[in-house]
């Protein structure tokens, strides 16, 4: 490759190298987009330059509230960060700063729904690729058995349908987090199909280049990353656990049971640091479900929970709240299954995944999808 197109390599991975020491999200916002960066060189900017442009475009100071960019500037800026999470970032950034300044400039007050809404606005630009990611990588191996290919087209409908409705949750959250009605909010749909489009190209875009620049693609993305410094995993979870009570109580009330349903919703990170001390019991492994099935069982257990909850307290004006306190507590439980059922025995393979019952575990797949679907209101 020419030096001109590899100007972005060393920076790119000194950058993630760098964030990885303390942030490791920052770190993986970075790497998102090295599949670009390892197809186009240099022109992978071209993202983040056009985020910009979109961000500053639609900075002004004309109300007293900060207000969400004008939807479809949004959504491009959105579709930007499903490609690049780094691109999305920046042009979110750019807009979350560029509507301070302007507004404190002007002399208006910065209010508590103002800041809300711009948290919400950049982690919409980032969010939907990093969450999916994370739910099921867009990045494989290619092998030659008989799974591979079975597993990418899984992919094609698994990961559009994580990415589209996280993203539906994400934009149709700001009105409330901002306290005022917003038009993005009436395109909640749109947002959510473009997403999952959008994903389901990057996801064919990922294998076509996995394929076709390897060792490039390896060298851009680095496998082992330092170790964050000693106490990041507390002062991450310390402020993850504060803006959730902080914007949590924006939308409920600043009650006690917003503060200990937020604990608890920690717990499992927590316990997650001492699992290892915990006995592992291959049994739970096997049972207890993993991926889309495993969505489903959380979704089904908080659907009843809330359920029951909402009998127990019918009628009363603290319902919602007693929710919240309560529905993380069977969660939890199933994360505690989850951490005592870590493996099984010694190269065990999961039932659904043996040779001799491929065709159920495809079949029933596609079923458990259709149900994870229903149950996360898709369908």
């Amino acid at each position: 490759m020419i030096k001109f197109m590899a100007a972005l390599d060393k920076s790119s991975i000194a950058l993630t190298l760098w964030l990885a020491r303390f942030s490791p999200i920052l770190s993986k916002v970075v790497v998102d987009g090295a599949y670009l960066r390892a197809a186009i060189g240099t022109f992978a900017a071209v993202p983040s330059v056009a985020a910009i442009a979109l961000a500053v475009s639609s900075i002004n100071a004309s109300g007293e509230h900060i207000l969400t960019p004008a939807w479809p500037v949004l959504l491009a800026i959105v579709i930007i960060g499903v490609f690049d999470a780094l691109a999305g970032f920046i042009g979110t950034a750019v807009y979350v700063l560029g509507s301070l300044i302007v507004h404190l400039t002007v002399g208006h007050a910065i209010g508590g729904g103002d800041i809300r809404l711009l948290l919400g606005v950049v982690v919409a630009g980032f969010g939907p690729a990093l969450l999916a990611n994370s739910f099921r990588q867009f990045r494989r191996v290619p092998q030659n058995d008989g799974t591979y290919g079975w597993e990418r087209i899984v992919d094609l409908f698994v990961i559009p349908f994580f990415g589209g409705w996280t993203t539906a949750s994400m934009i149709g959250t700001l009105p409330a987090l901002a306290g005022l009605t917003l038009p993005v909010a009436n395109h909640v749909s749109d947002f959510s199909l473009a997403v999952a489009a959008s994903l389901a190209i990057r996801v064919v875009l990922e294998e076509l280049i996995t394929r076709w620049v390897p060792n490039r693609l390896d060298r851009l993305h680095p496998t082992h990353v330092p170790s964050t410094y000693a106490g990041h995993k507390y002062v991450a979870l310390l402020m993850r656990t504060a803006i959730f009570i902080y914007v949590t109580a924006a939308l409920m009330g600043n009650h006690w049971q917003v503060w200990i349903g937020s604990i608890i919703f920690a717990f499992p990170t927590v316990l997650g640091w001492f699992k290892d001390r915990l006995p592992n019991i291959p049994l739970i492994w096997r049972i207890l479900p993993t991926g889309v099935p495993g969505l489903a069982l959380v979704l089904l257990v908080a659907q009843v929970t809330s359920n029951v909850v909402g009998g127990w307290f019918a009628g009363k004006p603290d319902a919602a709240l007693w929710s919240f306190a309560i529905l993380p507590v069977p969660l939890l439980a199933l994360s505690v299954l989850g951490f005592l059922g870590r493996e099984g025995k010694p190269d065990e393979v999961r039932l659904m995944k043996r040779p001799a019952l491929r065709w159920v575990y495809r079949i029933g797949g596609i079923f458990m999808l259709v149900v994870t679907m229903r149950l996360a209101g898709i369908i």
